[in-house]
């Protein structure tokens, strides 16, 4: 992978890095994600996304799904709950 490129701006302006792909199920030990599990990824201080940044632009995909199924990509902190919304819907292979 290109080295990721900080973008320049102002607080609160959008900063575009190189793509990177910040979690691959294909690739984890604990292998595909299934019914009701969840998997934290750590976003910021990664690939130049600073440390204080306050939000994030991502794209998700699903690959090799078993079963129709759903993810929901959400900050994780003691404050938030699960949301009952997906972001990406998929179909079985």
């Amino acid at each position: 992978m290109p080295a990721a490129r900080l973008g320049t701006g102002a607080a609160g302006e959008f900063h575009a890095i190189d793509p990177q792909r910040l979690y691959d199920s294909r690739q984890d030990p604990a292998g595909a994600l299934g019914n009701r599990q969840a998997r934290n990824v750590t976003v910021t201080g990664r690939f130049g996304v600073p440390s204080s940044a306050s939000s994030v632009a991502l794209t998700v995909t699903a690959d090799r799904a078993s079963a129709n199924s759903y993810l929901s990509v959400f900050p994780r902190d003691d404050s938030t709950s699960d949301p009952q919304t997906s972001n990406v819907n998929f179909r079985a292979n």
